[in-house]
């Protein structure tokens, strides 16, 4: 087994909890590991991809911590198809743009209403 640019292997947990009203909490946890070796992808973090919680409701989505920058979500698949998963090794577009796909300490909020979809995040 080989990691590449389309076949980075993940690990993580991932949940929610309903809590009525419309209303749930949400939670991933995801981390890049080396299927060589089992070393993790990063080893400053455990979670060097995703590790946020929030809240989800009929009118969008809350979350804080590390997490994909909307960036990632509105390019990565557009320009970069091949390379999305390997993101911040392989891409030509966060180096061209300046700008990071991932960040830390995080407040995103996202939305779609009427199929447009919103996203923002501090």
């Amino acid at each position: 087994m080989t990691n590449g640019a389309i076949t980075n292997s993940r690990w993580g947990l991932r949940g929610s909890e309903d809590l009525g009203g419309g209303l749930k909490a949400i939670f991933d946890l995801e981390s890049g590991i080396n299927l060589q070796d089992g070393s993790a992808s990063d080893s400053r973090r455990i979670f060097n991809r995703n590790a946020y919680l929030g809240v989800r409701s009929p009118y969008g989505t809350l979350t804080l911590g590390r997490q994909k920058t909307p960036l990632f979500d509105l390019l990565g698949d557009s320009y970069d198809p091949l390379t999305v998963g390997n993101y911040n090794e392989n891409s030509w577009l966060p180096g061209a743009l300046g700008a990071g796909l991932y960040a830390d300490n995080a407040i995103r909020y996202t939305g779609t209403f009427k199929g447009l979809t919103v996203a923002a995040m501090y």
